[in-house]
């Protein structure tokens, strides 16, 4: 329950390791408890059959690169070397939703990267909203190369409040895999059947899309959501590399 979410940050905002794992405990489980939820329901998903979508392998997602692979990759492109710098800025800095609202590049770059890329490899599911601010959501993964799709959630965290309540510090808590292998005990995510690993841009996907949808900007980021980061290293590492980029997201 929300209350009992209340309950488990308060005894976890103590600087102590039992505080730690109480929150750890307490997210994980919630979380988990979330998706298999929204599967006995059955809730419909947006999309009725796979072929609705582009096939993840097929589409490029732009956040899926690092400020110097993106140089690399457009180099490719024979684009010069400085327009990827206001690519980044444009996926992060200003949170473009289209390629159209790029007016510093050529339109003929803009109708390019509109035919052969993609600004977002999720799409919204359902969320929920608490009293207190809390917002859980559950976002649809485009499919993978064997045309399957998943389902994934993140939550917006408020932390600190004002005198007058209001919150004044947000935590994203994000998922890094759909499923999960190591079966904890304690944690609901690993009941279901491990589906894959995230990639980096789905994994950022959920952090930009929930900015997008509530209009918050966050302060902190856990992966604490669906998926063992550490199971998922590489694409996770990657992109906690692309929020602390002073030119990303430029948290922590």
């Amino acid at each position: 329950s929300w209350g009992c979410l209340e309950c488990f940050l308060e005894k976890a905002a103590k600087p102590t390791f039992q505080g730690i794992i109480i929150l750890f405990a307490a997210v994980k489980s919630l979380t988990g408890a979330f998706y298999l939820g929204l599967l006995a329901l059955k809730l419909p998903s947006p999309f009725k059959q796979p072929g609705d979508l582009p096939l993840l392998s097929q589409t490029i997602y732009l956040h899926d690169y690092t400020q110097g692979e993106l140089a690399g990759f457009f180099e490719g492109w024979s684009v010069p070397r400085h327009t990827s710098g206001q690519i980044f800025q444009w996926l992060y800095q200003k949170r473009a939703q289209t390629f159209e609202q790029m007016t510093d590049l050529s339109k003929e770059l803009r109708e390019k990267l509109k035919a052969e890329a993609s600004l977002s490899p999720l799409t919204l599911h359902t969320k929920q909203v608490s009293k207190d601010g809390t917002i859980k959501y559950l976002w649809e993964l485009w499919p993978d190369e064997k045309g399957q799709t998943a389902l994934v959630e993140s939550v917006l965290i408020p932390m600190s409040r004002d005198e007058d309540g209001r919150a004044t510090r947000h935590t994203a808590c994000l998922s890094t895999q759909a499923g999960c292998r190591m079966k904890c005990t304690f944690c609901a995510t690993g009941v279901p059947k491990f589906v894959r690993n995230l990639t980096t841009a789905e994994i950022l996907g959920q952090i930009l899309g929930m900015e997008q949808d509530s209009g918050t900007r966050f302060n902190n980021v856990v992966v604490m959501g669906m998926g063992e980061p550490m199971d998922n290293y590489e694409p996770t590492e990657k992109a906690m590399r692309i929020l602390h980029d002073q030119q990303g997201l430029n948290l922590g």
